[in-house]
C-alpha cells in the first residue's frame, strides 16, 4: 500500500514541479485517498512558484519540521528547488511503511541537527526498502532522487507499472470505506456547541434513505457570523457614559 501511495505522490510532482511550483509541506496529513484509493496531494498554502529560475529570495524556511530537507535547516543560502518535495516524500514512505518518521528528538531544535546530521532511522529489514529510502533522504540535494522516472527504477517500485499507474489502470491496494456521517448525537458536543441540526446542503431523508445517516453541523453563539471565507467581524464597543463626557 505505501508503495502504490508514494508512486501515484511522485506523479503528482512531477506534474507540479514541471509547472515550476514546488508544494513545500508534504506530509500524511496532506495527502487525501478518493473513494477507489487513489492517492491526492492536497494543501498548497505553502506551495511557492519558481517560474523562469525567479526563486526570490535565497532562505527559504517553509513545512513541517519532521518532513524538512537537510538544505531548509542548513545555514546557507541555498535557494528553494523540487528536492526538497522528494526529500518529504521519502519521510512519508518511511512514516507509511513503519508508523513513525526517520528522524526523531525530544526538541525541535535536536530535531533539526539529527536531520542534518544524523541517518534515517529504519525498522524494516528490506534491503530494497532501505535503498530507495536512502536516495530519497540522501543529505546532499544534488543527489537525491528528483523524478517519478527515477524512482521507478528502484527495485522497491519494480512491481508497479508507472504508465498504468499514470492512466490509473492499476487497482489500489486500499479502498476507504465512503459514507455519512452517523446521526449519533455526542453529549459532549451538544453541551459545548448546541443542539445539532441538518447542514443548509443536506435535505430530509427520502423513500428508500436511512434517515439515521446525516451532515452534521452545530448552531449556537459560538459560530455567529463565522462562514467558510471568514471570521466575523470585531464587535462594535458602544460608548459608555463616560466615552460620551
Amino acid at each position: 500500500a505505501a508503495r502504490f501511495i508514494v508512486a501515484e505522490l511522485s506523479l503528482g510532482l512531477d506534474y507540479l514541479h514541471a509547472r515550476d511550483v514546488l508544494h513545500r509541506d508534504i506530509k500524511a496529513a496532506n495527502v487525501l485517498l478518493d473513494t477507489e484509493g487513489h492517492a491526492h496531494l492536497c494543501d498548497f498554502g505553502l506551495a511557492k512558484c519558481v517560474e523562469n529560475n525567479n526563486q526570490g529570495p535565497k532562505r527559504s524556511f517553509a513545512g513541517t519540521v519532521e518532513y524538512m530537507a537537510p538544505e531548509l535547516l542548513r545555514k546557507g543560502d541555498e535557494a528553494p528547488s523540487p528536492a526538497l518535495d522528494w526529500w518529504a516524500l521519502g519521510v512519508l514512505l518511511v512514516e507509511t511503511c513503519q508508523g513513525k518518521t526517520p528522524f526523531r528528538a525530544s526538541t525541535p531544535r535536536q530535531l533539526m541537527l539529527n536531520i542534518i546530521r544524523e541517518a534515517p532511522q529504519l525498522n524494516l529489514d528490506d534491503e530494497k526498502f532501505r535503498s530507495a529510502v536512502e536516495k530519497l533522504l540522501h543529505k546532499r540535494a544534488s543527489r537525491r532522487l528528483r523524478s517519478a522516472a527515477q524512482l521507478a527504477k528502484r527495485r522497491f517500485f519494480e512491481p508497479l507499472d508507472f504508465a498504468k499507474l499514470e492512466r490509473k489502470e492499476l487497482e489500489p491496494p486500499f479502498t476507504p470505506r465512503a459514507g455519512r456521517v452517523p446521526n449519533v448525537p455526542d453529549p459532549q458536543l451538544i453541551k459545548k456547541f448546541g443542539p445539532h441540526r441538518l447542514s443548509d446542503g443536506d435535505s430530509p431523508a427520502k423513500d428508500g434513505q436511512n434517515s439515521d445517516e446525516v451532515s452534521l453541523s452545530f448552531k449556537g453563539e459560538q459560530f455567529q457570523g463565522f462562514s467558510v471565507f471568514a471570521s466575523p467581524a470585531p464587535p462594535v464597543r458602544r460608548k459608555s457614559s463616560k466615552d460620551l463626557k
